[in-house]
């Protein structure tokens, strides 16, 4: 089986047709989204013209065959997760932004920069709809698909760093749990993917194709938005665990300088 992975879509329609062009003639047999189809930051992308939030999810709900919530598809159908490190009350959304956040105590995401994601009412019932996780099987290697890390599933919180010293320790005794050999997440984004593996180690993989090994290994695919990184899909063989990253080639946005870092 042939996976085809997209990630970090960020309402990009534009870039998202080209994801799946990609894909078909990469011969993919199914498409996975990792969520974030929607949560557009005006500084921090470069397509505020061509953002189409509704179309975005149409295109997933046609080409994907697996599908993950995101944090950013949380906040626009106002659902809170399941897995996840911060204890939401149960009026979160009905309180005011100043009330959120001095209960959020910048532990997790209050979305302040963000346009709202323009939705149907059937867009927002699917987007409520999606698991936050799962788990597929073929060519004998059985896959998580997430939006971030265990126990952070859907990327909500602010402090969460799998790249901090036992910072995928849990992810990864959740993908034995699971028996997943390989997990794929989307929230972070980077130059290509980035490999860790369950000793411990990280490295960035970039854009190319390479053979995964035998050891359990976490990845985190590159965005399909046009925003400061370069983007890309990933491409997974899963019989013979062939990790192919292909870039879109989209130059990267450039944040404006009045943008206070």
């Amino acid at each position: 089986m042939k996976l085809g992975v997209i990630a970090g879509i960020h309402e990009d329609f534009t870039r998202l047709e080209m994801a799946i062009k990609i894909l078909g003639r990469e011969g993919c047999d199914a498409i996975a989204c990792l969520g974030d189809m929607v949560g557009y930051s005006v500084p921090f992308f470069g397509f505020l013209e061509s953002r189409n939030a509704h179309e975005v999810v149409r295109l997933v709900r046609e080409h994907c065959q697996y599908t993950v919530v995101g944090n950013h598809d949380l906040h626009a159908a106002r659902k809170l997760p399941s897995h996840t490190v911060f204890r939401y009350p149960d009026n979160w959304y009905e309180l005011d932004w100043i009330s959120r956040r001095e209960l959020a105590k910048l532990k997790v995401w209050l979305y302040d920069d963000e346009l709202p994601a323009l939705l149907t009412d059937d867009d927002l019932d699917y987007l409520r709809s999606l698991p936050e996780y799962l788990v597929i099987a073929g060519g004998g290697n059985n896959v998580l698909l997430g939006h971030y890390a265990y126990p952070d599933l859907v990327g909500d919180s602010s402090t969460s760093d799998p790249n901090t010293p036992g910072g995928l320790d849990a992810h990864f005794d959740f993908m034995r749990m699971h028996n997943c050999s390989i997990g794929i997440a989307g929230h972070d984004f980077y130059n290509g993917a980035v490999v860790h593996t369950s000793a411990n180690s990280r490295r960035e993989a970039g854009f190319g194709t390479e053979r995964l090994g035998s050891e359990r290994v976490w990845i985190e695919a590159p965005w399909v938005a046009n925003s400061t990184v370069a983007n890309g899909v990933l491409v997974l063989e899963l019989s013979t665990s062939e990790l192919k990253v292909v870039a879109l080639d989209t130059p990267p946005h450039v944040v404006p300088g009045w943008v206070k870092r």
